[in-house]
């Protein structure tokens, strides 16, 4: 019996806390975590809602965003590219020196927009022929080409922006 009571004693004197007293110090903790754990949760909710709505209105403004008509996209290039009568009509629709057909009339009034866009309302087609003449007149009339450089690109901005990417399909500025 002497050595049961010296345990209690011990136990006594060292004072550990109470079964009871170390649950409702697990329990605290525990909703200490879950506070926490919900406050997470809730930003983490809040954070997907934020881009959710940034996602849709990056979508809104993107299909609002105006493309040039599509309309003439089946000129055949190669028959005007061909003719130097009809290319030389184009140019100087461009330069304002002669008549302009509905196509050429329509590339006139957005080729400024196109060159300060970087073509994003242009469709693959609209970017595709406008490469394919520019390589043309580039390669074979030079003159023409520096003349509609002089009108659209005096300062040579658009030359240097355009340089390294016009190089990678060929076209040497």
């Amino acid at each position: 019996m002497n050595n049961h009571c010296s345990c209690k004693s011990v136990l006594e004197l060292h004072s550990f806390p109470s079964f009871d007293r170390i649950f409702q110090d697990i329990n605290i903790t525990y909703l200490h975590f879950m506070a926490i754990h919900n406050k997470i949760k809730c930003k983490s909710v809040i954070m997907k809602i934020f881009i959710i709505v940034c996602c849709a209105f990056i979508g809104l403004v993107l299909a609002d965003t105006p493309k040039y008509t599509t309309k003439y996209d089946n000129v055949d290039l190669e028959e005007i590219i061909k003719s130097d009568r009809l290319m030389k009509n184009y140019v100087n629709c461009l330069l304002e020196k002669g008549k302009c057909t509905p196509d050429g009339a329509e590339l006139k009034r957005v080729l400024p927009d196109a060159l300060h866009t970087e073509c994003s309302k242009c469709s693959d087609s609209q970017k595709k022929g406008s490469r394919k003449i520019m390589r043309h007149l580039i390669d074979n009339k030079p003159e023409w080409w520096t003349e509609l450089e002089n009108k659209y690109d005096k300062e040579g901005a658009y030359k240097k922006q355009y340089r390294e990417e016009l190089k990678k399909d060929g076209i040497k500025l």
